[in-house]
């Protein structure tokens, strides 16, 4: 039953993503947990579209569950999509849905057991995130915000705002100045 969930069709490019529009992604589709059918790489109808990588047993994502559940509510109604993807190749459907529930996202949840979205934008921490701007491209990847400097070292207060930063340069056509920013978080489950 769990296999519903997981990914419903994975068509690889010609020679396995080849370029479209300048893009090495592969074309992915997926179904979230309410049963839609997604394209999380594929930007139409959307400005931007927010990856955001995660794990159930996370400390440092969960912590940053009201932040994005913040800025998901800015952004969306700018034309970004956000999607929450599971990485834990252990978590089925069920435990996602309760996971989104536990901390508030009202957004899509993926699961990504083969990690197969984790290839194809380089992440490799959660929570990380991936800024795609309209024309598909990956505009940004990188932490949230410097809120962790290190692992165990959390400041009081975050001092930059990357993720923020990344989509109003999207939003606003500029390029993204910090393209790339060094996350800090637990390790994407093999």
């Amino acid at each position: 039953m769990a296999e519903r969930w997981l990914i419903l069709s994975v068509a690889l490019c010609a020679a396995s993503c080849a370029a479209t529009g300048g893009r090495q992604y592969p074309e992915l589709a997926f179904q979230d947990l309410d049963g839609h059918a997604v394209a999380p790489l594929e930007v139409e109808g959307a400005r931007a579209h927010v990856l955001l990588f995660t794990t159930v047993d996370c400390p440092i994502a969960n912590g940053y569950a009201p932040a994005i559940g913040r800025l998901a509510g800015e952004y969306t109604g700018a034309g970004v999509s956000f999607f929450l993807v599971h990485v834990d190749p252990a978590v089925d459907a069920a435990r996602a849905r309760e996971h989104a529930r536990d901390y508030g996202y009202t957004f899509p949840v993926l699961l990504d057991p083969e990690h197969a979205l984790v290839a194809a934008v380089g992440a490799t921490v959660t929570p990380e995130v991936a800024v795609l701007d309209g024309s598909g491209e990956l505009a940004y990847l990188g932490r949230i915000d410097d809120w962790y400097a290190a692992l165990g070292k959390k400041r009081r207060r975050a001092t930059t705002s990357d993720l923020a930063d990344a989509l109003d340069a999207v939003l606003d056509g500029r390029p993204v100045e910090v393209s790339r920013a060094p996350a800090v978080g637990c390790l994407i489950p093999d």
